[in-house]
C-alpha cells in the first residue's frame, strides 16, 4: 500500500512538471540590431596652417556614420595629398575639397598680402637666417648692421628697424611646412607699409640687413597691428663696439677757438680826397714792426 501510494506521488509529480514545461513559451532571442552603414572621412591628424602642405603624415582616415559625413569631405586620403590650404584646419577636423586648393594650383602672392601693406624682398646675411628655418608665415625682426667712422657708430652698430614683421616668402620656399629641407636663406619678401619699405630699401644701401626668428607665443593685443616701426616706438636696441666691449668711447678733443680778427680803420687825405683804408691785424702787427725797427 505505501508502495502504491509513493508510487502514486511520483506519477503526480511527473505530470505537473510535464504540463508546466508543456506550457512554458520557448524564449526567442531577439535578433541583432543592425549596424548602421559607415564612410570613411579624411580628418587632419595635427594642425594644418594655412598655406601649407599636406602630407601622408599630416592626415588620417576614420569610418563615421554615413549620415554623419561632412558635405565635400574628402574620403580618398590620395584627394588631399600634396595640395596646399586654403585656410588653417585644426586637428581632427574633416578636410573638404574645398578646404584645399586644387591639384597643382597655388596663391598669387598679391592674395596674401594684407590691405594696405606691400610686399619688398630683401637681400639678407645667409648666416643670420637660423639655417633656413625661417619659413612663409614666420615673424621675424629685421635688423641693420653698418659701419661707419662716426664717434657715437664706434666703427660698427647694429639696431633694429623692425619688429615682427609677417614672412610672405624665402628664397627657398613660398610656402609654409614645406617638404623641402632646409637651406640657407639668400632673400626675404616681408609684408610692410609703403612708408617702411622705402625705409628698408634705403637700409640696403647702407649696411647689412638680417632677420630673427620671433616667437610664435608672443601676444599681440587685439586690433594691434603686428608690425611696429622700433624707431617710432624709441626702442631701436642700438648696440655699437663699445656697448658690446663694455668701453667707453673716446671723447673728441674740443676744436680750437677761431681767432678773434682785430681790424682798424683809418682815413687817409689826399688833397680835398678822404680815404678810408682797413687794416687786419697782420698788417698792423707788419706796420708796428717796421716803426720799431725805423
Amino acid at each position: 500500500m505505501v508502495t502504491f501510494v509513493v508510487f502514486a506521488v511520483l506519477v503526480g509529480l511527473a505530470a505537473a512538471y510535464a504540463v508546466r514545461h508543456l506550457n512554458k513559451k520557448e524564449v526567442v532571442a531577439a535578433p541583432p540590431e543592425p549596424q548602421p552603414e559607415t564612410a570613411t572621412v579624411v580628418v587632419a591628424k595635427i594642425n594644418l596652417p594655412k598655406y601649407s602642405r599636406v602630407l601622408d603624415d599630416y592626415v588620417d582616415v576614420v569610418r563615421v556614420p554615413v549620415d554623419k559625413v561632412p558635405e565635400g569631405a574628402l574620403q580618398l586620403k590620395s584627394r588631399a595629398l600634396f595640395r596646399l590650404v586654403r585656410e588653417t584646419i585644426l586637428a581632427g577636423q574633416p578636410i573638404r575639397d574645398t578646404d584645399l586648393y586644387a591639384v597643382g594650383e597655388v596663391p598669387m602672392l598679391s592674395e596674401r598680402i594684407p590691405p594696405g601693406y606691400r610686399a619688398v624682398t630683401l637681400a639678407v646675411d645667409a648666416g643670420s637666417a637660423l639655417n633656413g628655418m625661417i619659413q612663409p608665415e614666420s615673424l621675424v625682426d629685421v635688423n641693420l648692421t653698418v659701419k661707419s667712422d662716426r664717434p657715437e657708430i664706434g666703427g660698427l652698430a647694429t639696431m633694429t628697424l623692425l619688429r615682427r614683421v609677417r614672412v610672405l616668402a624665402t628664397s627657398e620656399n613660398r610656402f609654409p611646412a614645406s617638404e623641402d629641407r632646409p637651406r640657407n636663406l639668400r632673400n626675404v619678401t616681408l609684408a610692410v607699409t609703403p612708408e617702411q619699405a622705402n625705409k628698408l630699401i634705403l637700409a640696403q644701401k647702407y649696411g647689412d640687413l638680417s632677420v630673427t626668428l620671433c616667437s610664435s607665443l608672443e601676444n599681440v593685443a587685439e586690433g594691434e597691428n603686428e608690425v611696429t616701426q622700433a624707431d617710432l616706438s624709441g626702442e631701436k636696441d642700438l648696440v655699437n663696439t663699445f656697448d658690446l666691449l663694455g668701453i667707453s668711447p673716446i671723447e673728441p678733443e674740443p676744436l680750437p677757438q677761431p681767432k678773434q680778427v682785430v681790424t682798424r680803420t683809418i682815413e687817409v687825405w689826399r688833397g680835398n680826397s678822404v680815404e678810408q683804408v682797413t687794416f687786419d691785424s697782420s698788417k698792423i702787427l707788419e706796420a708796428e714792426n717796421a716803426t720799431l725797427v725805423s
